[in-house]
């Protein structure tokens, strides 16, 4: 199975905590990364 760098975009702190398990419990990503909003998702990604 092919695995990604997955990006997770959400305000509540929860939701994010529960859709990271989800994730690794599915083994579909090499990465998690997390962001509370868009404009720290995309300054994340102004570094690379």
């Amino acid at each position: 199975m092919k695995k990604y760098s997955i990006m997770i975009v959400d305000d509540d702190e929860t939701d994010r905590y529960l859709l990271k398990r989800v994730l690794k419990k599915m083994d579909v990503a090499t990465e998690i990364f997390e962001a509370s909003d868009g404009k720290k998702a995309l300054d994340f990604w102004k570094i690379f």
